[in-house]
């Protein structure tokens, strides 16, 4: 199991993009109501499906 570094994102933004992955929102569609760069989006979906994979 590889280990994962702790989030800079507040736990609040966190939550957000969640419910966002969750509903099926596309990653880059996210991004701008969230208020966080379209590459952090990406980068943030594509670990949570890493641990949803696990």
């Amino acid at each position: 199991m590889k280990a994962h570094r702790r989030s800079r994102l507040p736990v609040s933004t966190q939550k957000r993009l969640l419910e966002h992955c969750v509903v099926g929102t596309p990653a880059q569609s996210a991004a701008e109501p969230v208020g966080v760069n379209r590459n952090t989006e990406t980068l943030y979906y594509r670990k949570l499906l890493e641990i949803i994979a696990e």
